[in-house]
């Protein structure tokens, strides 16, 4: 399945706008990160004329969550895969969609620099 073509004009607002939008396995939504990297997602038929979105974590997002996907598979897809880039400590997790940041989900560290 391949999501729709995005034409994008113009100079814009700097950090206004979706960014790196990525289409659930089963084709019912669409998350984006705005220009602050908060992970927003969207169903892929809103309904005419009405804008809602719904934050991909529960409560507040983690700092620097400029990177996610979902599962790959139907019994993965409400998983959701993602980077954190805070304090010292900077890592790929997982989670369900849904639910709030969770340190001890951490899969693996990448770097020990902070930000």
């Amino acid at each position: 399945m391949k999501a729709p073509d995005l034409i994008i004009t113009g100079d814009g607002i700097e950090y206004f706008g979706a960014f790196h939008p990525v289409l659930k396995q089963d084709g019912s939504s669409i998350s984006y990160r705005d220009g602050y990297c908060l992970i927003e997602t969207i169903s892929a038929n809103p309904p005419e004329g009405e804008f809602q979105y719904t934050p991909i974590f529960k409560n507040k997002n983690p700092m620097g969550t400029c990177t996610w996907d979902y599962g790959p598979l139907p019994s993965m897809s409400e998983q959701v895969i993602y980077t954190e880039n805070s304090g010292e400590n900077s890592g790929i997790f997982i989670m369900k969609e849904g639910s709030p940041h969770d340190s001890s989900k951490k899969l693996t560290q990448f770097s020990d620099i902070q930000y």
